[in-house]
């Protein structure tokens, strides 16, 4: 029988994305009763949000000389031997 531990990684990803779901039905219905439109692109313009801040991360992270191990891992397993 699995032990608590290992069921404990589910629990924190599944907690965490239902906060995201949650968060993301109260702006669709913020936004439904502000201006009564049913706006369907919500999600596109959450991801567009969310690739600007990954990008404007990573440009600072370079500037301010944070080491970033987690992309060059990426980086590796997508490209290896590219520098």
């Amino acid at each position: 029988m699995p032990s608590w531990q290992d069921f404990q990684p589910f629990i924190v990803s599944g907690l965490a994305l239902g906060g995201v779901y949650a968060l993301s039905g109260v702006g669709m219905v913020v936004l439904y009763q502000a201006t009564g439109v049913v706006y369907l692109a919500f999600g596109a313009v959450g991801a567009m949000g969310a690739l600007i801040a990954w990008s404007l991360a990573g440009r600072l992270a370079g500037v301010r000389g944070v080491r970033r191990g987690g992309d060059a891992r990426l980086r590796d397993a997508v490209r290896p031997g590219a520098r």
